[in-house]
């Protein structure tokens, strides 16, 4: 299936496993996922091998964090913020598929208005 999603740009704002992982293999079938997370904490799933909660694999790798977030690109944006918000909006990474495991509302407020709407 690769190339069945190429030139198809996909924005993850999202963090664990499950929507990261469904990215993953939109990624495998040639979408560009950017993957956003916070600049300092990033995703929290990440602190769980840094914790010595989850042991990680030969030679370091966390496969926990690696394989659901396997060949997609990434940025750090403080979407509580204004500005990151702002950034998330209007950047050159908005793309027309949004993956976000957010609740609805919450999600409501990270959404543009389409062209010519309200």
């Amino acid at each position: 299936m690769a190339g069945t999603m190429a030139g198809v740009r996909v924005v993850e704002v999202a963090s664990w496993t499950f929507v990261p992982a469904a990215g993953a293999v939109l990624a495998e079938w040639g979408a560009d996922v950017i993957k956003v997370e916070h600049p300092v904490t990033g995703d929290p799933q990440r602190g769980l091998s840094a914790m010595g909660l989850v042991p990680t694999g030969p030679g370091g790798v966390d496969y926990m964090v690696e394989l659901p977030n396997r060949g997609k690109r990434s940025v750090g944006i403080d979407l509580k913020s204004p500005e990151g918000h702002e950034a998330l909006l209007t950047s050159t990474c908005a793309g027309p598929v949004r993956a976000s495991a957010a609740p609805s509302a919450r999600r409501a407020r990270t959404t543009a208005a389409p062209s010519g709407g309200a």
